[in-house]
């Protein structure tokens, strides 16, 4: 059995490790081709593109890679013709996958789509394009099966973050104060993409460079896999400890307090219980397209649109400086009433990710054996 499955994007291979390994199991003889990293790879699949070479990050960046995307859609249609492939899982990706889906659904393949694009965001035509290219909806956030089903997506499973099924829920724990003589475990979660590193990281270096005159604080970073090595050169000497992204968990779990790149990892850092400032900065073009024509205001960190509330302060475009991210940090370290609010509104995000049981490779796997058994 044929199945293209495309993670344009380290967070999508990631959302993969869900559900890939048990239909490895369950669906003995699947054999997946298609884009993604060297984790789909060492699984077995065969890749015609590297998430590495593939992925993006804001509109400018996207729109110099549009010839680049154009023959990769290309060359992907003309193998699923080859491979007679009757059905794909496409993760996440919007801008790329949702016009994919629609290539694919006129060469009757059946989608299956695993993250719902954020359309209650920007966009919301979206909803239309999935309504009408593809067979199955995976939803991650609990209001998302209600809004795309009143705009028309017939089949959609709510199967809950799967970032709640990896990271065990983990309650936080006291940041020690000043007179305990303790340090503090301060975190950097950079981010996955080289371009948001190379925007964020010279301001986390200068806010840690004035913390470390002001706190004790011990400093440590995970670094992806996916980025260039070398853009964490400048920080090397402030840094304690250097975690892999497969250690993701340890560092946090030895973690009191995170500066964040905006991104799936904010939900890690609610799960696993560790207060955090989350920021977001990217290019001025991409900064002017965002504000002139899309309408969402609200909240960018998944914990904060979980529950609807600034759980995670956050920092946007000019807010990220050194000076802001410096004055948060010591205004929540040094108030207990702050740090108790912000662990009662960690622990309504935990239970409600923990409100689903739903398999999605269970999902998966019976709908891709319906299909090939037609």
């Amino acid at each position: 059995m044929s199945c293209l499955i495309i993670c344009g994007e380290k967070s999508g291979e990631e959302h993969a490790k869900v559900f890939v390994p048990e239909l490895l199991v369950s669906c003995p003889d699947i054999k997946f081709w298609g884009v993604g990293g060297d984790w789909l790879k060492s699984v077995g699949t065969e890749l015609l593109y590297h998430l590495n070479d593939f992925s993006s990050m804001g509109f400018s960046e996207v729109i110099g890679k549009i010839p680049y995307y154009f023959q990769a859609m290309k060359k992907i249609v003309s193998e699923v013709k080859k491979r007679n492939c009757k059905v794909a899982i496409l993760v996440d990706f919007q801008d790329f996958n949702l016009k994919l889906a629609k290539r694919l659904a006129r060469e009757g393949v059946k989608v299956l789509y695993y993250v719902a694009p954020q359309a209650w965001a920007w966009r919301d035509s979206r909803a239309q394009v999935l309504a009408a290219s593809i067979s199955d909806l995976f939803c991650l956030l609990p209001f998302e099966k209600s809004w795309f089903s009143v705009r028309g997506v017939k089949s959609i499973h709510y199967v809950g973050h799967p970032l709640a099924r990896k990271y065990r829920k983990t309650s936080p724990k006291p940041i020690p104060t000043q007179e305990s003589l303790q340090p503090i475990q301060l975190l950097v979660l950079a981010g996955s993409r080289n371009l948001e590193i190379k925007e964020l990281l010279p301001i986390y270096k200068e806010a840690i460079e004035d913390l470390k005159q002001k706190f004790l604080i011990k400093v440590s970073t995970v670094v992806s896999s996916s980025v260039n090595k070398d853009l964490f050169t400048s920080l090397s000497h402030l840094l304690d400890t250097i975690y892999t992204d497969e250690q993701m968990e340890q560092a946090l779990e030895q973690s009191h307090f995170v500066f964040c790149t905006s991104g799936t990892a904010s939900l890690i850092c609610a799960q696993k219980g560790v207060p955090s400032i989350v920021c977001y900065a990217t290019s001025n073009l991409n900064e002017f397209i965002f504000n002139t024509f899309i309408k969402y205001k609200g909240f960018i960190s998944l914990p904060n649109i979980i529950i609807d509330k600034e759980l995670f302060p956050e920092l946007k475009q000019e807010q990220v400086t050194a000076f802001n991210l410096t004055k948060l940090f010591k205004e929540i370290i040094e108030s207990d009433e702050r740090q108790n609010v912000m662990y009662q509104d960690i622990a309504k995000v935990q239970s409600i990710l923990e409100q689903t049981d739903l398999n999605p490779s269970q999902i998966m796997a019976q709908r891709i054996r319906e299909i090939y058994a037609q």
